[in-house]
C-alpha cells in the first residue's frame, strides 16, 4: 500500500464504499420487496376476499328480507312477481360473488355495483378459502332449492286464491267468494219464517268457518244445513239455495288446497328455510373469519420483515462507519507524509522567485517614470490641439449652415417675386374684365330706358283704345315696372364694379412696390452669401494647418507609446512574478494547514517598493486618436499629471517588496 499513489488510494476507498453500498442496496431492495409483496398480497388478495365475504353476508340478509316480503303477499300477483325478481337477483348475486371468490373477477367485471370495479384475484387452489367456499356453495344450493320450492308453492297458492276470490267489502271483492256472499244475503232476505232464518244463519256461520279454517267438518255441517233449507223452502227459494250450494261445492277442493298450501308454506319457511339460512350464514362467516385471519398473518409477516431489516441496517451502518474511519486514517497518514516534503521544496522556490521579481521591479520603475513624464506633456499638447481643431470645425460648420440658410432664403425670395408678378397680372386681368362688365351694364341700362319708353307709348295707345285696350294697358304697366327695376339694378351693379376696379388698381400698385422690395432684398442676400463663402474658405485653411501640426504630434505620440509599452511590459512581468510568488506562498500555507503544521509560510522579503498596478490606461490616454484626413477629434481630455498616470508615491502597495 506504500507504493500506491494518492489517486489509487482514494479510488480504492471509493470502490470499497461503492461495492459495500451496492451490496447493502441489493439486500435492502430484497427485504423491501418481500415486505412490499406481503402488503400487496394483503391489499390485492386478502382485503378483496374479506370484502367479498361481507358482500355475501349482506346478499343473504337481503334475500331473507325479500323472502319475507314475498311470503307476506296475499293475492297481488304483480307484487309477488316484483319480490320474486328481487329475491332471484339476490340469489344470483351470491352465485356471482362465489364465482369471483373462486375464479377471480376477470370474467365478472361490472356485475356487482358495490365492488366499484375492484379486481378480485382467484383464491389459491386447495386452500382453506376454496374449501370453505365450496362448503358454503353446497349449503347455499340447498337454501336456494328451498327458496325455489317456496316461490313455486306461493305462486300456486296465489293462483288458487285468485280463482276462489275474496270479499273484504262491497268494493273490495272478487271471484266466486263474492258470488257466494251475494247469494247468502239473498237467502237471508228470502227467509220469511223463524225456522228458515235459523237454518240460513247456520249456513252463513258454516260459510264463515269454511272460508277461515277450511275444515271438512264445517263442509259436512254446511251440507246438512243446505238439505234442511232445501226441503223446507219454496220453489223460488230452492233455486237460490241450489245455486248457492253448487257454487260453494265447486270451490270446496280449492279451499282445502289453499289451506294445504298455507300449511306447507309455514312449514318450509319456519323450519327448513331457517335451518338452511343459519347453515349458509355460518359458512359465509367462516369464510370471512378465515380471510381476516390470513390477512392478519400476512401483516404480521411484513412487520417481522421490517423489524429484521431495521436491525440489520443499524448493525451494517455501524460496521461500515468503523471500516471507513480506519481506511480513511490510513490513507490520510500516508498522504500527509508526502505533502510535508512537498511543502518544504515549495517554500524554498517561493523565496527565490520573490527575490528575482524585486530586481526586475527596480528597472521597471525607472523606465515607467520617464514614460510618464513624456506622456503628461504630450497629453497637454494634444488637448490644446483638440480644442483648436474643435473650434475651427465648429466655425466651418456654422458658416456652411449659414450659407445653406441664405441659399434657401434666396430661393424663397425668388419664388415670392414670381408669385407677385403672377398676382399683378391677375389684378390687371380682373381690371380689364371689370371694365368690360361695366360696358355691358351700360348697354343693359340703355335697353331698360328704351323699354320704358316703349311701355309709355303702349300705355298711351291703350288709353286711346278705351275699354278694348284696358288689358293691354295693364301689361304695358308691368313691362314698364320691369324696365325701371332693371335700370335700378344696372345702376347698382355699375357702382359696385367701379368700386372693385378702384380697389384692384390700388392692389396692383402695392404688388408692384412689394416686387421691387423683394428684388432689392435678393441683391443684399447675394452679398451676404459671398461673405459667408469667404469665411468658410478661411476656416478650412485653418483646419488644414491644425491637421499638419496634429500629424507631427502623432509621430511624437508613437515614440512615447513605444516607451510606455516597454515600461508596461517590464512592470507586468515583475507584477506577474510577484503574484506568482504570493500565490505560491498561499499554496504553501494551505499545504501546511492540510498536513497539520502550525504557522504560515515564511514571508518573502522585498527591498524595492513596486507599484501594485501600473495602469495601462496611460498609453490609452496618450494614444488619443487623431484623424488628419477627416479632421474629426475626440473630446477634450482632462489635464493628466505623471503622478495620476503612475502613482509612484503609493509606497503602501510596494511594502511587500
Amino acid at each position: 500500500m506504500k507504493k500506491m499513489t494518492i489517486m489509487q488510494k482514494l479510488m480504492g476507498m471509493t470502490v470499497f464504499i461503492s461495492l459495500l453500498t451496492a451490496g447493502l442496496s441489493i439486500f435492502f431492495i430484497n427485504r423491501f420487496g418481500e415486505m412490499g409483496a406481503a402488503y400487496r398480497h394483503v391489499a390485492e388478495v386478502r382485503i378483496p376476499q374479506t370484502q367479498i365475504a361481507d358482500l355475501m353476508s349482506r346478499v343473504l340478509l337481503g334475500s331473507r328480507v325479500n323472502m319475507n316480503e314475498l311470503y307476506g303477499v296475499d293475492r297481488n300477483v304483480d307484487l309477488f312477481r316484483e319480490y320474486q325478481k328481487r329475491l332471484q337477483g339476490k340469489l344470483q348475486d351470491y352465485k356471482t360473488l362465489e364465482s369471483m371468490l373462486l375464479n377471480g373477477s376477470d370474467q365478472q367485471k361490472n356485475i356487482i355495483e358495490a365492488l366499484n370495479g375492484m379486481v378480485v384475484p382467484a383464491c389459491r387452489r386447495g386452500g382453506d378459502i376454496e374449501k370453505l367456499t365450496n362448503i358454503a356453495g353446497g349449503l347455499f344450493d340447498d337454501y336456494q332449492k328451498t327458496c325455489d320450492l317456496i316461490i313455486d308453492l306461493k305462486e300456486k297458492h296465489l293462483e288458487v286464491v285468485n280463482y276462489i276470490g275474496w270479499y273484504d267489502s262491497e268494493e273490495d271483492s272478487a271471484g266466486i267468494i263474492k258470488k257466494i256472499v251475494t247469494l247468502g244475503r239473498q237467502l237471508e232476505e228470502m227467509a220469511d219464517n223463524s225456522n228458515d232464518k235459523l237454518v240460513v244463519a247456520d249456513i252463513r256461520r258454516q260459510e264463515k268457518n269454511i272460508l277461515q279454517r277450511a275444515d271438512q267438518d264445517y263442509m259436512n255441517k254446511l251440507k246438512e244445513a243446505y238439505r234442511k233449507l232445501y226441503d223446507a223452502s219454496d220453489l223460488k227459494m230452492r233455486d237460490v239455495v241450489k245455486d248457492y250450494y253448487e257454487t260453494f261445492e265447486n270451490i270446496f277442493d280449492k279451499i282445502l288446497l289453499a289451506q294445504k298450501h298455507t300449511d306447507e308454506l309455514k312449514r318450509l319457511s319456519r323450519t327448513q328455510l331457517r335451518e338452511n339460512q343459519k347453515k349458509v350464514d355460518q359458512a359465509v362467516e367462516d369464510i370471512s373469519g378465515r380471510a381476516n385471519s390470513q390477512m392478519k398473518e400476512y401483516i404480521q409477516k411484513a412487520n417481522e420483515i421490517e423489524n429484521r431489516a431495521r436491525i440489520i441496517v443499524i448493525v451494517v451502518a455501524l460496521s461500515v462507519t468503523l471500516a471507513c474511519l480506519l481506511i480513511g486514517y490510513m490513507i490520510s497518514a500516508g498522504i500527509n507524509k508526502v505533502l510535508s516534503n512537498m511543502v518544504r521544496s515549495l517554500e524554498d522556490g517561493s523565496n527565490q522567485v520573490a527575490s528575482a521579481s524585486g530586481q526586475i521591479s527596480v528597472a521597471s520603475q525607472q523606465l515607467a517614470e520617464g514614460a510618464s513624464e513624456q506622456a503628461s506633456s504630450i497629453e497637454e499638447i494634444s488637448s490644446s490641439l483638440e480644442e483648436m481643431a474643435s473650434i475651427t470645425r465648429k466655425n466651418a460648420d456654422s458658416t456652411k449652415e449659414a450659407e445653406s440658410h441664405t441659399n434657401l432664403v434666396n430661393l424663397v425670395i425668388k419664388r415670392a417675386g414670381e408669385s407677385m408678378m403672377s398676382l399683378n397680372q391677375s389684378m390687371q386681368g380682373i381690371s380689364t374684365a371689370s371694365q368690360e362688365t361695366s360696358k355691358i351694364i351700360k348697354t343693359i341700362d340703355e335697353i331698360a330706358f328704351q323699354t320704358n319708353l316703349l311701355a309709355l307709348n303702349a300705355a298711351v295707345e291703350a288709353a286711346r283704345a278705351g275699354e278694348a285696350g284696358a288689358g293691354f294697358a295693364v301689361v304695358a304697366d308691368e313691362v314698364r315696372n320691369l324696365a325701371l327695376r332693371a335700370s335700378d339694378a344696372a345702376k347698382n351693379t355699375a357702382q359696385l364694379i367701379e368700386n372693385t376696379i378702384k380697389r384692384v388698381e390700388d392692389g396692383a400698385g402695392l404688388v408692384t412696390q412689394t416686387n421691387q422690395d423683394f428684388t432689392e432684398l435678393d441683391e443684399k442676400i447675394r452679398k451676404v452669401t459671398e461673405l459667408i463663402q469667404e469665411i468658410t474658405a478661411a476656416s478650412n485653411e485653418n483646419a488644414q494647418g491644425i491637421e499638419q501640426v496634429n500629424t507631427a504630434m502623432t509621430d511624437m505620440d508613437q515614440i512615447v507609446q513605444r516607451n510606455a509599452a516597454t515600461s508596461e511590459e517590464n512592470a507586468s512581468a515583475s507584477e506577474e512574478m510577484n503574484a506568482q510568488a504570493d500565490q505560491m506562498n498561499i499554496f504553501v500555507g494551505e499545504l501546511m494547514a492540510l498536513i497539520g503544521r502550525n504557522g504560515q509560510a515564511n514571508p518573502v522579503s522585498r527591498k524595492t517598493p513596486l507599484p501594485k498596478n501600473i495602469p495601462s490606461e496611460s498609453s490609452k490616454n496618450v494614444s488619443t486618436t487623431h484623424h488628419s484626413a477627416s479632421g474629426t477629434f475626440r473630446n477634450k481630455k482632462r489635464k493628466a499629471s505623471s503622478e495620476k498616470l503612475i502613482p509612484f508615491d503609493n509606497n503602501d502597495d510596494f511594502e511587500d517588496f
